[in-house]
């Protein structure tokens, strides 16, 4: 079972990432993590993206999500806001913790309005070991 040991998934890693991307602080995506029998999944918001938009990758334990948002608008330069509530940056990023009982060659990632899911299959290895018994009379052999 996979257990967050932390308040947000991937707060441990924003760390370091944050202010990377000028104008993308604050820009993180929500985030939830469910498992079931067989995987652990990753659902992540990226309202406006398609997935010529979505950037997704994984590197050692971290999966990371980063795009941008079309609204079809034209270039943000030749836009003039007469009123704004969203972000100035178009772009998104989210860094998180992959566990380490899944597949992560066997990973999928796919996008349905405007919703991510990447999911990665458990790993069932579990295999018996062959414990060895030594007679009370003689020492045990090294090799």
């Amino acid at each position: 079972m996979y257990h967050m040991q932390f308040n947000s998934p991937g707060s441990q890693l924003m760390g370091q990432y944050e202010g990377m991307v000028p104008g993308m602080e604050g820009q993180i995506p929500p985030l939830d993590v469910v498992e079931t029998k067989g995987e652990v999944i990753y659902i992540i918001d990226v309202p406006g993206s398609d997935s010529n938009l979505i950037n997704v990758e994984i590197k050692n334990d971290t999966l990371m999500v980063e795009g941008k948002i079309d609204f079809g608008l034209g270039a943000p330069e030749d836009i003039h806001y007469l009123y704004r509530e969203r972000y100035r940056n178009y772009g998104y990023k989210r860094v998180m913790l992959i566990p380490p009982e899944v597949q992560k060659e066997q990973v999928q990632a796919n996008v349905r309005n405007g919703i991510l899911t990447v999911r990665f299959p458990k790993t069932h290895e579990s295999r018996r070991i062959n414990v060895n018994q030594h007679h009370t009379n003689q020492p045990p052999t090294h090799q």
